[in-house]
């Protein structure tokens, strides 16, 4: 239903038509841009495209935030929470099984005087395991040292991924915590998104809350901040939902929201 977004409008004579959707997962904010030249029938097809690709994602995201609960569900008893400790599954075993088993990015933290410290996790950076860090969502470590569970969004490993935390108890104590993790840009959704297009023209982008881009056509400025090469960006991101007129390198463009 979703493989190609296809508009049965067709564009007479119009030079240089610009498409550019981007898409804020955590509050689906997406906008379609076109140049002023078609300004009626633009702004009908970019809320067009607005509305399929948010729905899309929407399906998608649900559709991710479910498995990772149930592998959640799954995996937790295959921590022995007596053991948690500063060196719990040192040799990886658990959490390489739950990335073999469940394609998920599992990390497993040690309660100490000083906070959360990760003690086993099948992430990889720079081909090392940054086992000893401490947790750096302060946020969630509050949540967890009172042992209740925390669920988002975080940009791990360059990597835009649905995340749960979950408190890990021994004798009515928080010794540790488990983080399990799926990545929101799927196959099928990376290809959704990449095949998104008015009449074959332009590219969608994903930018997250708090503005840094984690879908783009160009992987070099994934990661970075959206204002550094789409300097209307927070002006975009501040609208109000509908159509949105604003000026971009001296034109004027118009981007349909909706949040």
């Amino acid at each position: 239903m979703f493989r190609s977004l296809s508009f049965q409008i067709k564009l007479q004579t119009v030079v240089g038509l610009l498409m550019l959707a981007a898409v804020a997962v955590s509050s689906t904010m997406i906008f379609v841009h076109v140049r002023d030249g078609v300004l009626a029938l633009g702004k009908a097809m970019s809320q067009n495209t607005v509305n399929q690709l948010a729905g899309a994602v929407r399906l998608y995201v649900d559709s991710t935030r479910d498995r990772l609960k149930a592998t959640a569900d799954a995996v937790q008893p295959l921590i022995d929470p007596g053991a948690v400790g500063p060196d719990y599954d040192a040799s990886f075993l658990v959490v390489d099984r739950i990335r073999l088993q469940y394609d998920t990015l599992a990390s497993i933290y040690a309660r100490t005087p000083s906070g959360f410290v990760l003690v086993s996790t099948n992430r990889e950076a720079h081909g090392k395991r940054p086992v000893g860090e401490p947790l750096a969502n302060a946020h969630a470590a509050k949540s967890l040292a009172d042992g209740r569970p925390v669920e988002g969004e975080e940009v791990i490993d360059g990597m835009l991924r649905l995340v749960e935390y979950r408190p890990i108890f021994w004798e009515g104590r928080v010794v540790g915590a488990l983080l399990t993790a799926k990545r929101v840009l799927t196959p099928e959704l990376v290809h959704l998104l990449e095949q998104t297009s008015i009449q074959g023209k332009g590219y969608a982008l994903i930018i997250d809350a708090q503005g840094i881009l984690v879908h783009h056509p160009r992987k070099e400025l994934v990661g970075r901040p959206a204002a550094e090469s789409i300097p209307a960006a927070p002006q975009l991101l501040a609208a109000q939902d509908g159509i949105v007129e604003y000026s971009w390198d001296g034109e004027t463009k118009i981007a349909g929201k909706r949040s």
